[in-house]
């Protein structure tokens, strides 16, 4: 089986990146632990703060299925959502070759 990637952009509303920030944390100290999750990194937009973009690179598709079904995605998901300042986006990709493959 082959590695899988997806890139969740959230649009968040005015003021309420702190917020997001300490619900990542929340979900980031489960992600820690999963073994199948190989990488779980929050990003800023440079030129528009509030848009959050995370990237995850996982060992195979049920690794992120697992991980999607996690407890931690729950509450995850449950306390952003009012911090939301549009539809988050999610783009599925199949890595192919580069550093750190």
């Amino acid at each position: 089986m082959s590695k899988t990637a997806m890139i969740a952009k959230l649009p968040l509303k005015e003021g309420a990146r702190d917020a997001f920030l300490a619900a990542y944390e929340g979900m980031n100290a489960q992600v820690v632990e999963e073994v199948g999750t190989e990488i779980y990194i929050l990003h800023f937009d440079r030129k528009d703060e509030n848009v959050a973009y995370i990237y995850e690179l996982y060992r195979d598709v049920d690794s992120l299925k697992q991980h999607g079904g996690t407890d931690a995605m729950k509450a995850f998901q449950g306390a952003i959502g009012d911090l939301l300042g549009g539809m988050p986006e999610l783009i599925s990709l199949t890595p192919e070759t580069g550093k750190g493959l």
